[in-house]
């Protein structure tokens, strides 16, 4: 699993892949240096949030806590999600998220939207 941070038109985009297998040696060090960014873009009141699940067919634990985290710290702000996969919004919706955050079926879909 990778985590990549792209930053686009205002947006910070948490981009998760499932390509390669997880590595506890890389990702841990990856998901801290995604914490860390997010706090960064959470200071600044313009930027919109973005996670983009759209190369992600599962999440783990450690990165359905880095989305609950934006979306407790975002507080008013609304953190947006990007998901084609049917499971990950069917857990998204148990558990609660796509009322907190906007989920999104595509990347145009969510362009169109802001």
């Amino acid at each position: 699993m990778e985590l990549d941070l792209r930053e686009e038109h205002g947006t910070t985009r948490f981009v998760v892949t499932n390509d390669e297998p997880w590595v506890p040696a890389t990702f841990f060090a990856q998901l801290d240096r995604m914490s860390a960014k997010l706090m960064k873009a959470l200071r600044n009141p313009d930027t919109k949030l973005l996670f983009d699940f759209s190369r992600a067919e599962h999440l783990d634990s450690s990165i359905i806590s880095l989305l609950v985290q934006a979306v407790r710290m975002a507080g008013s702000r609304r953190v947006s999600i990007v998901t084609p996969h049917s499971e990950t919004a069917n857990l998204l919706h148990l558990m609660g998220i796509d009322k907190l955050a906007d989920v999104h079926d595509s990347l145009e879909d969510y362009r169109e939207s802001v």
